[in-house]
């Protein structure tokens, strides 16, 4: 493979829109130099419409590359990033792993590179092979206990979302524990976790993970990324210590496309977010469009200690964790582009988000969700609306967080979310939340009140939910009745429509082809298409939903 260069060739009237061609072999080797080309050409005073055409190529980035106010068009023009007719540009954010070696491990089926880079934020999680994830390697299944007393109930105190327990002889201190994770599903089959080990005491068979779990720590799960289950063709395993990819090739030699992620997110817009209960100081980027390309190799995302779970940790909350992101933008659009082979999200579109549109785009072979709009949670703060999700095709995707829908609209409002192909997931297709009131238990505990969901217990450090909730905006004494706590669910008038969504549930438990959970009023879901799920429901309210209009 290739690493091209660009080459910026500028054009400019005070009539017709400005043009910059992005071709290889020339003297501007980054995407981030095409943006700061933009920017000169703005700073000239350039008003109009700007197109930066991008040629064939594969355009590596090592960083995030950020769009901020000083790319923002001025109102009525737009910045376009967009293919040159014909091309087919690949951002990406991989690196190839050359320079394999064969060990004598398996009887010489183990190849091993040396990536003295792969450390800290670069340490990846995922690996390709061209268009294909490799798997990671992993153990057969063993059986995690919890010495809960509460063996039916799922949530519980936050100890024993760490705590767990296992049979002699499962697990031991491996050189590299640091990287090693368990992997299954806490309690419940419809979400799974990546679960760091802090410490394991081998005498008592107890262990403390670095993390909590999403329920309570029980069930089946997997060892991975530990050297000793590297037992079979296609896996592959990364020791940090030494700074170290082994890989078992199914061809018996490493191939040429051997990609590993270096960043989360490749490209991120984001103009200032004001976070205050008026909003008034959001200043988002505008006018910025995304056509005809295509985005690739970002790492799955590690969940880290102060992270917040959306319902059931779907996903996370405000998280670098997607191939474009929109964090503070206004007026964008991502058109007839590809989101493929990648570890987490396609597109997120975060806090402040309004007047967008993703239309005519592809969401394939994904880790994680293909579309989310993320709000603010519960509270005053309702800035992520009216925004176009039309016409896109999303398939394959929760490839490694299995619970990941293709859509997933969390506290956001009044979006259309139209004549969109959802098919072939691990679990939901489509999922309308935000958060159930049985989450705001925790503070009729802390105020001495009773607390109204007596079976659930949320204690305050709960990742999921409990830190999205604007306590200060909140009546808390009322929040049981449904007239005081509906205007702080932001998932309403939402139009769901003309979708066809099918073959869903393939790995998971209890999913639907479309969800509705604690939104507020006004959502219409009607001449949608669903069909070959027959494990779960085709269309599912659940609890805490106002009337919505279904047909």
């Amino acid at each position: 493979m290739r690493y091209l260069f660009l080459s910026l060739l500028f054009f400019t009237t005070t009539l017709f829109a400005s043009e910059i061609v992005v071709k290889p072999g020339g003297s501007i080797a980054t995407l981030e130099r095409a943006r700061d080309a933009v920017r000169v050409l703005r700073a000239k005073g350039e008003m109009g419409d700007i197109n930066v055409i991008i040629h064939d190529g594969i355009f590596t980035l090592d960083k995030t590359l950020v769009f901020g106010l000083k790319d923002a068009a001025p109102e009525g023009a737009v910045t376009r990033y967009r293919a040159a007719d014909g091309a087919h540009p690949l951002i990406s954010g991989g690196r190839e792993i050359r320079n394999w070696e064969r060990t004598k491990l398996a009887n010489g089926n183990i190849w091993v590179a040396k990536v003295p880079w792969a450390k800290g934020d670069a340490f990846f999680h995922c690996l390709f092979d061209g268009n294909q994830f490799l798997k990671r390697a992993q153990s057969d299944p063993i059986t995690i206990t919890n010495k809960d007393p509460q063996k039916k109930e799922y949530l519980g105190p936050l100890n024993y979302r760490y705590e767990f327990g296992f049979k002699p002889g499962q697990l031991k201190h491996w050189e590299n524990m640091q990287d090693i994770e368990l992997f299954g599903s806490p309690t419940r089959l419809w979400m799974v976790n990546y679960l760091p080990i802090e410490s394991l005491d081998l005498k008592a068979n107890q262990g403390i993970l670095s993390i909590p779990a999403t329920y309570k720590m029980s069930g089946e799960f997997v060892v991975e990324n530990c050297i000793d289950y590297l037992d079979k063709p296609g896996e592959w395993v990364l020791n940090s210590q030494e700074r170290k990819l082994y890989y078992w090739p199914e061809a018996g030699t490493p191939g040429d496309h051997i990609i590993a992620p270096l960043i989360n997110e490749l490209i991120r817009v984001e103009g200032e977010v004001d976070s205050s209960v008026t909003g008034t100081k959001d200043k988002p980027v505008e006018g910025i469009v995304f056509e005809g390309l295509e985005f690739s190799y970002a790492d799955r995302q590690q969940w880290l200690p102060n992270d917040i779970g959306l319902q059931h940790d779907w996903d996370m909350w405000d998280k670098a964790n997607g191939l474009l992101r929109f964090r503070g933008a206004k007026n964008c659009e991502v058109k007839n582009c590809s989101f493929v082979n990648s570890g987490s999200d396609g597109v997120r579109m975060d806090l402040f988000c309004q007047n967008n549109k993703i239309e005519d785009c592809t969401f394939r072979n994904l880790g994680g969700t293909g579309v989310l709009l993320c709000g603010y949670g519960p509270g005053m703060k309702d800035v992520n609306k009216y925004n176009i999700i039309h016409n896109n095709e999303i398939s394959q995707v929760g490839s490694l967080f299995f619970h990941s829908p293709g859509i997933f609209i969390w506290q956001s409002g009044y979006n259309r979310i139209t004549n969109n192909h959802i098919h072939d997931l691990a679990y939901t297709g489509l999922v309308v939340s935000g958060v159930r009131r049985r989450c705001f238990a925790p503070v009729f505990n802390k105020m001495g009140k009773p607390n109204p969901f007596k079976q659930w217990i949320f204690p305050e450090e709960t990742r999921e939910n409990i830190g999205t909730i604007r306590w200060d905006e909140i009546k808390l004494e009322d929040i049981e009745n449904w007239s005081s706590y509906q205007p702080y669910m932001h998932s309403r008038n939402n139009l769901i429509e003309y979708n066809e969504v099918h073959d869903c549930l393939k790995l998971l438990h209890d999913g639907n082809c479309i969800y509705l959970s604690a939104n507020g009023d006004g959502n219409i879901v009607r001449h949608n298409v669903t069909y070959n799920h027959p494990e779960g429901a085709m269309i599912r309210t659940d609890d805490d939903i106002l009337p919505s209009v279904i047909n």
